[in-house]
């Protein structure tokens, strides 16, 4: 969505341009370009309130197998585990809505589990060993530790399969196989350790000191207030990499990177509460919750039906009550419009010459006298 509201401001330059298209927040990856203060947004609500999808899979049992279902809105996204008796052959597991075919197949070495709905079709995986997550902090980051130790204890409650959490100071064996490195230090990470992210291990790590001084927002939902951001880091974002959270200014937040099997998020920010207030969000281990919980293999952020926040567009910005009124307006099934935001600009434009042209015309005919 960036690129085409850029490419579309660069082929009307100095010119009004309307962006007629629904805000869902899978469609603004990347960092938000500089645009022109000419640009007005009018959101559209998406084609559908709602989705459901399949996050992950477990089996924390040999007889059973536990699927983790996202439930989203524009708002908000919800996981909940489901039970099953894990089938003995290749079956339908009837979980998710029609049109939408979920098949369990028993592969030799590690079941999966197929979800295809219309020409879309994803793998998950069924994990059956238990979770490893190892965050590894020095002294400067001593309060972040405490933030994520807490959160990633909550998000690890509800798992199907709890994991095996180690908060420490010291480096994990390079001998332990592990799920998630939160990787909570100023020196870089070990060569060994990079390498076992392209064999699928996930590695966060968070922004470099001393970062930069910022006053903006990270609206998780509409439920509760945004969380303030105070430092950013300075570094750009990967060509490869996209957003995950982003901020009242489109600038990213947590970002992701695919690295081989693996994935290298990014957090711009800190826990620290002298970097962000995300200590006190009660929503950090909901947000958290999808990102462990989800193998690498599988990429289910097309499926997310969130909304962005109108604040975080750029140029001409809508107030809330407009946005309101807009959407409110709309009734029925609405498609992506995105792929005709630069012909809705010109005819827009077309339409409001010819519109200011033809009152121009009909004032000076009506200040012309009688005979």
């Amino acid at each position: 969505m960036w690129a085409q509201v850029r490419q579309a401001a660069d082929s009307f330059p100095n010119r009004p341009l309307v962006v007629v298209a629904p805000l869902l927040m899978r469609n603004f990856r990347g960092t938000r370009p500089a645009l022109p203060a000419n640009v007005t947004w009018h959101p559209v609500p998406p084609s559908t309130d709602s989705a459901t999808w399949l996050l992950a899979a477990y089996q924390p049992h040999p007889d059973s197998i536990v699927l983790v279902l996202a439930h989203g809105s524009e708002t908000a996204v919800r996981v909940r585990p489901l039970r099953l008796r894990r089938p003995l052959a290749e079956t339908t597991l009837p979980i998710l809505p029609a049109p939408t075919q979920v098949t369990y197949q028993p592969k030799a070495g590690q079941p999966r589990i197929r979800v295809t709905t219309g020409s879309t079709t994803y793998i998950v995986p069924v994990q059956a060993t238990t979770p490893r997550w190892w965050v590894s902090y020095d002294a400067a980051h001593a309060p972040d530790a405490r933030v994520l130790g807490a959160a990633l204890q909550a998000a690890g409650s509800v798992a199907p399969i709890r994991p095996r959490l180690t908060v420490s100071t010291q480096l994990p064996p390079l001998t332990d196989s592990l799920t998630w490195l939160f990787w909570l230090r100023d020196a870089p990470v070990p060569a060994a350790w990079r390498q076992r992210v392209q064999q699928g291990m996930r590695l966060w790590q968070d922004a470099p000191a001393p970062g930069a001084s910022v006053s903006t927002t990270l609206p998780f939902s509409s439920i509760q207030p945004p969380v303030r951001l105070l430092r950013h880091d300075t570094l750009p974002l990967h060509t490869s990499a996209w957003a995950l959270w982003t901020d009242a200014h489109g600038s990213p937040a947590l970002s992701v990177q695919a690295v081989g099997r693996g994935l290298l998020y990014h957090l711009h920010t800190r826990l620290a509460p002298t970097w962000s207030e995300l200590a006190d969000s009660p929503e950090l281990p909901s947000q958290l919750l999808p990102l462990v919980l989800a193998p690498p293999a599988t990429s289910t952020n097309s499926l997310d039906p969130r909304q962005l926040d109108p604040t975080q567009l750029s140029g001409n910005q809508l107030t809330p009550s407009s946005v309101v009124a807009v959407s409110s307006a709309q009734s029925g099934p609405v498609h992506d419009s995105t792929p005709l935001v630069v012909l809705a600009a010109g005819l827009l434009f077309a339409v409001e010459r010819w519109l200011a042209t033809r009152r121009l015309a009909q004032s000076s005919a009506s200040s012309v006298p009688a005979a």
